[in-house]
């Protein structure tokens, strides 16, 4: 192992406008899935008590996982940000790295060793605001800092600067000053910025929606205030056919007041350019009524994520932080007082860390949710993985479910048609386990217009700390 520490320009920039208080909280972040013997990063960080990270630390840290152990110090005048290097496991299983500090046992997030995990686990955020949004500039930081705060403080995989371009929020300067920006960070196999914006719509006319995209385009596309999801679609259409990019929406927080998210009919634009839903973020959860999560401002319209899926639209889920402080994973008094909740995360399945690899496992809903943590959750329906949709065969619905956690887990729910079918309580940190589901497909079937007859199921995991993750849905259909 080698003990490394980020670039000096990215201490600084971090320094400059992410400094915080006394220590409190280490944090260990390891990749999600790795081979045996293979050889990886484990990144430490010293916070203080809401997430910001501690300068100028004299402290040293013992990080152990079995029999091994490797002393890390911090370096003097910079942030206490520290990498080991050529870390490896060397049997399959799941692994957790752990620290003391202050006489409180701090874990990593999860490791899966495996040789035949169908994917690797890229974990980003993909709804960051900076000050290119000129929403609330007060409390937000450069968009410099966000990609490298991600990258090196809350030690993602991915990101993306979402930046507001409605309401007379962008032009054509910001624009290209974003675009510059995660150009220059897009460090594929370490690091990607995925091209966002996000655009906002009327209540009722889609709501608040992040455009991804596979590539930037010369300019954004804007369809406020008269236009709805389905116009937005297909304005964004014409462009991408001059310029050759692909895209998708992400409607957000749809349960908010004034800019509720239903989607009718009338204005959805279909599973491929709206793959997903962003089920949770620091606003809240969107999950579905009376959820210990919500959001303070509700609508009292159908716009929970449940809502969405009985009407036979096939939403996958992500999560994200919708941070306009532009810090990702920070709780406490950073921001405006409608965002208490704990930050979202979107865990990308794919096998390589590219922009494409991301974009593509999003828009083919190959990616799942989660709060506060990154815990581990893969779960096969007849061997098919989140996301997918399955033709009925008159056969039971065998599931299998696989769930680690940085802590102990509380529950895992298994969610039929928006109702709990099956509860476990593990009362640790791994889980396994697998059921079938044996009624009759006619009995339980839900009508659409958009896939007919249909059955979906998710998982829904909550942790004793709080934490909690969802899994895309995997539907059944005729």
């Amino acid at each position: 192992m080698k003990l490394a520490y980020p670039a000096e320009l990215a201490m600084k920039i971090i320094k400059n406008e992410g400094a915080g208080g006394e220590p409190s909280v280490v944090s260990l972040v390891t990749p999600t899935v790795v081979r045996p013997d293979e050889k990886f990063t484990l990144k430490i960080a010293l916070l203080d008590a809401i997430g910001l990270v501690v300068v100028d630390s004299t402290e040293e840290l013992e990080v152990v996982r079995g029999n091994m152990n490797a002393k890390v110090t911090f370096l003097k005048d910079v942030p206490a940000l520290a990498e080991l290097r050529e870390v490896t496991v060397p049997e399959e299983g799941f692994y957790r790295f752990e620290t003391e500090f202050n006489g409180v046992k701090f874990y990593s997030n999860p490791v899966f060793c495996s040789k035949t995990f169908d994917s690797r686990i890229f974990w980003g955020d993909p709804h960051i605001h900076t000050v290119l949004s000129d929403c609330n500039p007060s409390y937000s930081r450069s968009i410099s800092f966000g990609f490298n705060a991600a990258r090196h403080l809350s030690c993602l995989d991915w990101a993306s600067a979402a930046d507001h371009v409605s309401n007379g929020r962008c032009e054509l300067a910001r624009w290209k000053e974003q675009v510059a920006a995660a150009n220059a960070y897009n460090d594929e196999e370490f690091f990607v910025t995925l091209p966002a914006y996000e655009a906002s719509l009327n209540g009722g006319c889609g709501g608040d929606n992040n455009v991804y995209l596979s590539d930037f385009p010369s300019i954004f596309i804007d369809d406020e205030p008269e236009g709805n999801s389905k116009t937005l679609c297909a304005k964004l259409a014409d462009l991408a056919k001059e310029e050759d990019f692909d895209f998708f929406l992400v409607p957000h927080h749809t349960t908010r007041t004034g800019k509720h998210g239903e989607i009718s009919d009338e204005i959805y634009p279909g599973a491929e350019r709206m793959p997903l839903v962003e089920i949770h973020s620091k606003w809240g959860s969107s999950e579905y009524r009376g959820n210990p999560m919500a959001l303070l401002d509700i609508h009292d319209g159908p716009s929970y994520a449940v809502d969405l899926l009985a009407d036979g639209k096939q939403f996958g889920f992500i999560g994200g932080t919708d941070t306009h402080a532009t810090l990702t994973f920070t709780t406490g008094d950073l921001e405006h007082a409608i965002t208490p909740s704990l930050p979202g995360i979107t865990a990308a399945r794919c096998d390589a860390l590219t922009r494409d690899d991301v974009f593509t496992s999003m828009k083919n809903r190959n990616c799942y949710a989660a709060a506060g943590e990154r815990t581990f959750l893969d779960i096969k329906l007849n061997n098919a993985s989140m996301g997918s949709c399955l033709k009925n065969d008159g056969a039971p619905r065998s599931m299998e479910i696989i769930v680690a956690g940085k802590g102990d887990i509380e529950s895992v729910e298994v969610v039929r048609n928006g109702e709990t079918l099956k509860k476990f309580t593990p009362g640790d940190w791994l889980f396994e386990s697998s059921f079938e589901d044996a009624e009759d497909f006619a009995d339980i079937a839900a009508p659409s217009n958009h896939i007919g007859d249909f059955i979906y199921y998710y998982v829904r995991v909550r942790l004793k700390s709080g934490a909690s993750a969802w899994s895309s849905p995997i539907w059944i259909t005729n």
